[in-house]
């Protein structure tokens, strides 16, 4: 069977390969080029891999940062609220007091919307801004630190008086016997998010997001057509944000804290997204969400403007060699075949004087073993 074999792969040699010197040549050449090709193809895939991972870290990084800050403002929120749940005027629902209270504190602390003074059943009493007297049980916050008697977190809203995106906590007020005598109430204002985002050196068309714990935008940057703020995200994306991906499939979103995936945005646009996920307790659900998301597109930009100026010099060689293999092929090898052919017919004719004329390159010494014969 291998004795058949080996001819007909010569056969097939003879089909394949063309018959002119010059073409053979150019072969040569461009046999020498592709491993090159291949190599500068494998790097831009390397380098791809590097910028993904670079950008990623890049997201992590600033993800994590206005992640942490937040904690880090929850918690001073938390200690204000227990420290002005411990006061006296507070315990006793003296609404004076406490009025002019707030209004001192709302001073030192810009950022805050209000605070405020309920009683048990979720009516204001004392404000440190003006405000129509309203019952607001039904709120999230509110509602969980009377049922869990414990510091709680809200969702998104829009301040009554100051009518911009705020988000909510609220503490329980108990007496000295453990009884709950009222509910302490305070919202932050989310403008600060747009200027610290502002400052991070990010790809263009990165987008950055806060949501609440039932997936509506409370900061959007840029916001866009179809994600405005106040609006919730895709229950896709949604689910996206909490899925871990192990070998063993998805983890329950309590048990991570950072979310990674890849999804098509709803401005058409495919982005790689960093989530992070804060909890008021350990194990307990997340009340605040942070994304970062950087379109595929612009990470992998300038890894692939590498690859393409490498593959334009590749031509450029390539289009050099394959142009002095066609002068150096014609002169060296083509031109002195067609004298040796021509030749070769002068002596077939009878013609004994005729000769070669080549007296350089290795061609000479088969002209002259030809002439010999």
């Amino acid at each position: 069977m291998f004795r058949h074999f080996v001819p007909l792969c010569g056969v097939a040699m003879r089909f394949m390969l063309p018959s002119s010197v010059r073409a053979n040549l150019l072969l040569v050449i461009l046999a020498g080029i592709l491993p090159m090709v291949v190599v500068i193809l494998w790097t831009g895939d390397e380098l791809r891999k590097k910028e993904q991972l670079e950008a990623e870290a890049g997201s992590q990084l600033i993800c994590g940062s206005l992640a942490s800050q937040q904690e880090a403002i929850t918690l001073g929120v938390k200690q204000l609220l227990s420290t002005l749940a411990q006061l006296p005027e507070v315990q006793g629902l003296d609404v004076k007091k406490c009025s002019l209270l707030f209004e001192n504190l709302l001073e030192l602390n810009p950022h805050h919307g209000n605070i405020v003074l309920l009683n048990t059943n979720g009516d204001a009493l004392a404000s440190g801004r003006a405000f129509l007297k309203s019952n607001i049980m039904h709120l999230k916050h509110v509602a969980d630190a009377k049922n869990r008697l414990e510091f709680s977190a809200g969702q998104y809203q829009v301040g009554s008086i100051s009518k911009v995106p705020v988000f909510s906590f609220a503490f329980p007020v108990m007496d000295f016997s453990g009884r709950l005598v009222g509910i302490l109430a305070t919202s932050l204002k989310l403008d600060r998010y747009y200027a610290m985002f502002e400052l991070t050196a990010m790809p263009p068309g990165t987008v950055f997001e806060v949501l609440d714990d039932t997936g509506v935008r409370m900061v959007r940057y840029p916001e866009g057509e179809k994600s405005r703020i106040g609006t919730p995200v895709s229950p896709n994306d949604w689910l996206q944000y909490f899925a871990s991906v192990t070998p063993k499939g998805l983890k329950p979103y309590f048990e991570d804290h950072e979310g990674h995936s890849d999804h098509m945005d709803e401005d058409d646009a495919r982005r790689h997204y960093i989530s992070r996920q804060l909890r008021l307790n350990p194990g307990g659900p997340p009340y605040m969400i942070f994304t970062v998301g950087i379109p595929e597109a612009q990470i992998i930009a300038k890894a692939d403007a590498v690859t393409i100026r490498y593959l334009i010099w590749l031509s450029v060689a390539s289009l050099l060699s394959l142009a002095t293999a066609y002068l150096i092929g014609k002169r060296g090898l083509v031109i002195p075949l067609k004298k040796m052919a021509n030749t070769a017919k002068q002596l077939e004719s009878g013609d004994l004087e005729a000769r070669t004329g080549l007296e350089y390159l290795v061609l000479s010494a088969l002209s002259q073993s030809h002439l010999t014969i």
